[in-house]
């Protein structure tokens, strides 16, 4: 066992012996460290990327399968009709149907009346409610200004939602809505009133 009056005194030469030598602990400057998940980052989204590529090719390759045996089915069933000039028909299959975005909409904003949602929590609901990927966040992002953003939009001009932000000049800022509860008629209050006072008095018979 080594003397500790001996440790650091070197070789017989004088020099220190190579496993003697102190290790020193480098830190890793920050710029390096930034460029360094950054480019995980992107690795990680080019990858997601490709994934989504090769489920659209054979997504495709079914559907032209699809395509193929239908046009053969045509043909027979009515060979005056070409199946080259079929128009091609964009189903709104994203949201599992036509307006059921609007429907999500509806359900939650009545589900949280008479308290208000901003816009990004509805975004995020409906990419829970309907298992929406995006290949990047300004995906998202432009999803929740435009798809959301117009639906939401067209509600409140037909009355449905009403919007309680006045953000002109600050993009950056979310939206905040709330269900509308439409306001009732001078007849429709004269009934409620009508119903209330014949309660009134059969209350007062008792």
């Amino acid at each position: 066992m080594p003397n500790i009056k001996d440790i650091g005194r070197g070789n017989e030469s004088g020099t220190l012996d190579q496993d003697d030598v102190p290790l020193r602990r480098t830190r890793t400057p920050s710029d390096l460290k930034w460029t360094v998940n950054e480019l995980a980052a992107v690795k990680g989204e080019i990858e997601h990327i490709d994934r989504e590529v090769t489920r659209l090719k054979q997504r495709r390759a079914r559907l032209m399968r699809m395509a193929k045996a239908l046009s053969t089915v045509t043909q027979v069933i009515a060979a005056e009709v070409h199946p080259a000039a079929v128009e091609p028909v964009h189903a709104h299959t994203r949201y599992g149907g036509r307006g059921n975005l609007r429907k999500y909409l509806r359900e939650t904003l009545k589900a949280a009346h008479p308290g208000a949602v901003p816009t990004n929590v509805l975004a995020e609901g409906a990419v829970q409610v309907f298992g929406l990927r995006f290949s990047s966040c300004q995906e998202r992002a432009r999803f929740a200004d435009n798809n959301l953003g117009n639906a939401l939009r067209r509600m409140c001009a037909r009355g449905e939602v009403e919007r309680l932000h006045d953000y002109a000049g600050l993009p950056t800022m979310s939206g905040v809505w709330r269900w509308k509860t439409p306001t009732p008629s001078l007849d429709e209050l004269r009934k409620e009133e009508a119903v209330a006072g014949q309660h009134r008095r059969d209350a007062s018979w008792r």
